[in-house]
């Protein structure tokens, strides 16, 4: 189906748009702890329309264009070239439209996720939005042009199940506002039509694997452009404005945190779990005992609780269950009371509640771990300028998570590296996190790192589930992709930025 696009106006407007150049620091840098050297400028418009004067602006210059959000993505997606202008989307948040009947709201793209899940509970106080990423800071542009997933994935899949329409701006300022359904691939096709003529696009047919991930763009022979979009990573155009659809809340939610004596037995209740056919939690979130250790070297006021509780600990499992009443609850409890005591565990050491300060109390958990990692990169990167962590983010099939958590560990083991294990145990994909010293550990960590890579794809596993290529991962295409493959990705690039001005530096 073609989808035609009139060609912009060359100047939307006189006025013309000065760079920031000075206090530009922030700009620079991401939570992927990588750092630009400098950028042209940054750009930092208030709404739609001054970013499409912009846009319009550097189309005229012919400047090349680094998109940046929340900069909380681990890749080094939101890091500019030197020779770039950096557009801030931070100021474009809140509310745009709300629709009662579809349980449908839009927001803009630099809303971050506690403002919408805010929006959300001030306007339509009986849904939610399922997808629940670990950084509440995100921006919901920023989840979309990753396609992220988070913890509850294990349920209901990634943010794209969940977007139902964009508004998004071509590198050349040029806007479109979609709805899924309105622009679908006949037959691997997509025509662009304009008053110059048109352009096709033909989709080649790329077999991905059937885990979890973020690895190039996502289509088949009848792609919605929607989906196309989502996951591009900001590289086919300028995610403006997000519509997600809503789910209502269940009757009662168990948030519930046990802890393992065992490991092994730690593992082996992911699997019974998911194997259920009466309960089917959210989201199980693991925490190993070197994560533990990590956490507590500093224990924070606001962890307290959780020192003797996890004291010795050899792993945690974070359950989210949605539930439809008291008696469900009941049932629930005695069957996995009963499943612990058969498997010599303790039930009784637990953290578990129904209501929302247990929730949040166990969340605050699960968040400081990545962040008491990125805090040890931090300090030793005073000393070690070009120092950041190795965060591995490789997903595999069901029948292969106790082999993948076998793999990381022995062959981690092996190097001296210090490592932490920790993540969605639910999806077989864990958040690998490894913590070099010094240079020539990062080095070490990125050659294992890339041939454990190797394995996860022999595997029939995904190089990256959640986080993305960026920057960082653009090698590790090469192991899921061949080259014929990577040249179909190419030319969807060329297809929407013929001239590579737009995030020319990532992924591709």
């Amino acid at each position: 189906m073609a989808f035609e696009i009139k060609p912009p106006q060359k100047a939307v407007s006189s006025k013309q748009f000065t760079p920031q150049t000075e206090d530009i620091e922030a700009y620079l840098r991401d939570e992927s702890k990588l750092t630009a050297t400098s950028t042209l400028g940054v750009f930092r418009p208030k709404d739609k329309l001054e970013l499409q004067q912009i846009l319009c602006q550097l189309e005229q210059e012919n400047a090349k264009i680094t998109i940046s959000a929340a900069r909380t993505g681990l890749t080094g997606g939101g890091i500019p070239d030197a020779d770039s202008y950096v557009i801030s989307l931070e100021r474009l948040t809140g509310l745009v439209k709300l629709d009662a009947d579809l349980a449908e709201v839009t927001v803009s793209s630099g809303t971050s996720w506690a403002e919408l899940n805010s929006i959300i509970q001030a306007n339509l106080p009986n849904y939610f939005f399922p997808i629940d990423p670990t950084e509440q800071s995100a921006s919901v542009g920023g989840a979309a042009v990753l396609n992220a997933g988070g913890a509850r994935s294990l349920r209901f899949g990634s943010v794209r199940n969940w977007i139902t329409g964009l508004r998004f701006f071509l590198v050349d300022g040029e806007e479109l506002n979609i709805r899924r359904g309105d622009f679908v691939a006949k037959d691997g096709c997509f025509t662009l039509s304009t008053v110059d003529g048109e352009r096709e696009l033909k989709l080649d047919s790329i077999k991905k694997p059937l885990t979890k991930n973020t690895i190039g763009y996502c289509y088949d022979q009848s792609i919605d452009l929607v989906d196309l979009l989502i996951g591009s990573e900001g590289s086919l155009g300028i995610v403006v404005e997000v519509t997600l659809r809503l789910i209502e809340k269940a009757p009662m939610f168990l948030s519930h945190l046990q802890v393992f004596s065992s490991l092994k037995t730690g593992l082996k209740c992911v699997e019974h779990l998911r194997a259920s056919k009466e309960f089917l939690p959210y989201s199980l979130e693991f925490i190993d005992d070197k994560s533990i250790e990590k956490l507590f070297e500093r224990p924070k006021a606001t962890l307290e609780k959780f020192v003797s509780l996890l004291k010795d600990a050899k792993a945690a499992l974070f359950i989210e269950l949605p539930l439809k009443n008291e008696a469900e609850l009941i049932k629930f409890s005695e069957s996995f009371f009963e499943y612990l005591i058969e498997h010599n565990e303790d039930p009784e050491r637990a953290l578990s509640g129904t209501d929302d300060r247990t929730l949040a109390e166990i969340k605050k958990l699960r968040h400081a771990v990545p962040e008491r990692m990125n805090e040890i990169i931090a300090e030793r990167k005073i000393n070690h300028p070009g120092l950041h962590k190795l965060g591995m983010d490789m997903s595999v099939p069901d029948d292969y998570l106790f082999g993948v958590y076998d793999l990381y560990e022995t062959e981690l083991s092996k190097t001296g590296l210090e490592f932490v294990i920790f993540g969605h145990a639910g999806n077989n994909h864990f958040h690998v996190n490894i913590l070099p010293r010094n240079l020539e550990e990062l080095e070490q960590a990125k050659n294992i790192y890339f041939e454990l890579s190797k394995l996860i794809v022999s595997k029939e596993g995904a190089v990256a589930a959640e986080h993305g290529i960026g920057r960082l991962k653009k090698n590790f295409l090469r192991v899921q992709y061949s080259a014929e493959e990577l040249e179909s990705f190419s030319k969807i690039k060329r297809f929407f930025d013929p001239k590579l001005r737009l995030n020319s530096h990532v992924m591709i």
